[in-house]
């Protein structure tokens, strides 16, 4: 998918605009995440739900769904799938967490 798709697609899904575009921007060029995002995109459950906002707790389900269905399964999944898609080792994207 396009970015214009993929915007389009987590639109349909109500994931929340700002937090749409930083996920197509990380899945389509490699721009890392904030720490939210890098935890959900590495499969970190408490931290997510301890740095999300308020908008993106309220659509937790909608920004995983949208992660596990349209964004490539090579990007997410683990902390070292994440470090390798940005181009960050896994100590550089320990320390940006912090």
């Amino acid at each position: 998918m396009n970015r214009e798709q993929l915007i389009a697609k987590a639109a349909e899904i109500e994931v929340p605009e700002l937090t749409a575009e930083t996920l197509v921007d990380y899945a389509l060029d490699g721009t890392p995440t904030g720490g939210f995002l890098q935890a959900v995109l590495s499969n970190d459950l408490f931290e997510a739900y301890g740095r999300a906002d308020d908008y993106n707790m309220a659509a937790m389900r909608q920004i995983v769904e949208f992660v596990y269905n349209s964004l490539p399964s090579e990007c997410w999944g683990s902390v070292e799938r994440v470090a390798g898609w940005t181009g960050l080792n896994k100590h550089e994207l320990a320390n940006e967490e912090r």
